[in-house]
């Protein structure tokens, strides 16, 4: 079993808002509002990768801050923007950075830390939002998929994920993890189990992991009552 890479407890909760978003990328200046920046050690350990630069800016206003489009400034060598008072304003490169979720290392993350079978090579169901990761065993004898969908609270998303569910054969059923924080019922997504990874994570404020445990009791519970029935989610019975 491969071991994870360590990941702040803040670090972690950073990347399931980050993978919320329209975009799963951040500026630099974002981290500033935090009291604590998790930046460095995200990028160190290659959560966060380059993604650009960003062509508006938060600046200081007369009624608080707004955001100011930039402009290259050929005599400055640089991107700023014209203040009234101040003139020509040009910003340091660093400043507007650009980082995005590294996606094949959260899966990666993800493997290791739920040891995962068969995740070496993820599949794309929905573009940038949903992919089968691979598959957990919930018992010795039983294995199922397990899906990872951002922004699952919104409806278009829900529904292209159910439209590629129906078009899969042979893998359907299982466990859907998301980073969203609102899940939707189970019925809406029928013979998946949906869990939110913010609720099923462990009571350790230093370090972010999930709780395995937690995160498979519902699915037990369900197992045990298909069991008890002759049969099990997804499995045609």
């Amino acid at each position: 079993m491969t071991k994870p890479l360590r990941l702040s407890r803040l670090g972690g909760e950073l990347l399931l808002r980050v993978l919320e978003q329209s975009k799963p990328a951040i500026a630099v200046a974002a981290f500033q509002d935090l009291a604590s920046d998790p930046s460095s050690e995200l990028i160190k350990i290659g959560a966060l990768e380059r993604h650009g630069n960003n062509r508006a800016a938060l600046v200081p206003g007369d009624d608080g801050p707004v955001f100011r489009d930039l402009a290259w400034h050929g005599d400055r060598n640089a991107y700023g923007y014209f203040d009234a008072s101040d003139g020509s304003v040009v910003l340091a490169p660093e400043s507007q950075m650009l980082y995005r979720v590294a996606v094949p290392w959260w899966f990666a993350w993800l493997a290791a830390s739920l040891n995962l079978t068969n995740s070496g090579r993820p599949t794309e169901l929905v573009p940038g939002s949903a992919w089968d990761i691979g598959d957990i065993w919930i018992t010795r004898q039983r294995n199922v998929p397990v899906l990872f969908v951002r922004r699952l609270h919104r409806g278009e998303t829900r529904t292209a994920l159910r439209d590629a569910l129906q078009k899969r054969a042979g893998r359907s059923g299982g466990l859907i993890l998301t980073s969203s924080r609102n899940t939707p019922s189970q019925d809406a997504l029928e013979r998946y189990i949906v869990v939110s990874i913010a609720k099923v994570l462990t009571n350790d404020l230093q370090v972010f992991s999930v709780d395995r445990q937690l995160l498979l009791s519902p699915f037990l519970e369900r197992f045990s009552l298909f069991v008890n029935r002759g049969g099990f989610p997804g499995s045609g019975e």
